[in-house]
């Protein structure tokens, strides 16, 4: 078993600093790897990754899992998360992380400069994309279908099916949320100030580390005391559209 350095962490009742051991152990996953972390031999978190592969060459690393068993130490995610951008950067990756986020865990990746997967999406090419995202954001608030008679007589889904006949009321809002709709939901449970913020609303997301958090990552990693500041940079890094 490969002992692999110790990452910082905190005992949230006494704020007393504690370390972090992330040890690489056995994965039942064909081509994954897996990592625990330990404090004081006590086993507080996991994650598991791959390398992601487009073509036979890898791109990026995918993560598959991560789980923090504890709720009285702080750092056990982040302190996974780094080891695995630092095993990126060592492979040859340049940095670069992909996932899956869900449930409630949309905060805790952004805070660490991860962004939604910009996919292209037709709706955006046109000008009328905003007010069907508005007709989408307003479905939310009163806890309407795409199937609600005020919804399909709406002169906003009038105007988007006339555009798209072949596509339903259904599919369009669902492009129309697709990745603003998201961001500023996740962006509103940072601003709420609300511990563990409930995002699940959001659905499983693929995201990412854009360009711009790499830098950032990578200068954390060449000086770990710029980390509070840069973790600040990370937080505030805009919503890549293209």
């Amino acid at each position: 078993m490969q002992l692999i350095p110790v990452y910082p962490g905190i005992r949230i009742e006494t704020k007393e600093s504690v370390n972090i051991i992330l040890n690489e152990t056995p994965c039942n996953l064909q081509n994954s790897q897996r990592l625990e972390a330990l404090v004081d031999n006590c086993f507080v978190g996991k994650v598991k990754f791959k390398d992601c592969n487009m073509t036979e060459i890898p791109e990026s690393i995918y993560i598959q899992s991560l789980k923090n068993k504890t709720k009285t130490i702080k750092g056990v995610g982040t302190a996974l998360i780094q080891r695995v951008i630092e095993l990126s950067f060592k492979r040859g990756l340049g940095g670069k992380i992909t996932l899956k986020a869900a449930h409630s865990s949309h905060v805790f990746y952004w805070k660490l400069g991860f962004r939604i997967e910009p996919y292209y999406n037709p709706i955006q090419r046109f000008k009328w994309e905003k007010e069907l995202t508005e007709l989408a954001q307003e479905m939310h608030i009163k806890g309407l279908t795409a199937d609600d008679k005020s919804v399909l007589e709406d002169p906003r889904m009038i105007r988007a099916m006339e555009r798209y006949p072949d596509k339903t009321a259904d599919s369009l809002i669902k492009l129309a949320r697709k990745n603003d709709y998201k961001h500023e939901i996740i962006l509103k449970a940072i601003q709420s100030g609300i511990p563990r913020a409930d995002t699940s609303i959001v659905g499983y997301t693929d995201m990412y580390l854009p360009e711009e958090s790499i830098q950032i990552w990578k200068a954390i990693l060449e000086d770990p005391s710029t980390k509070e500041e840069n973790f600040k940079k990370l937080a505030n890094i805009p919503q890549p559209t293209t």
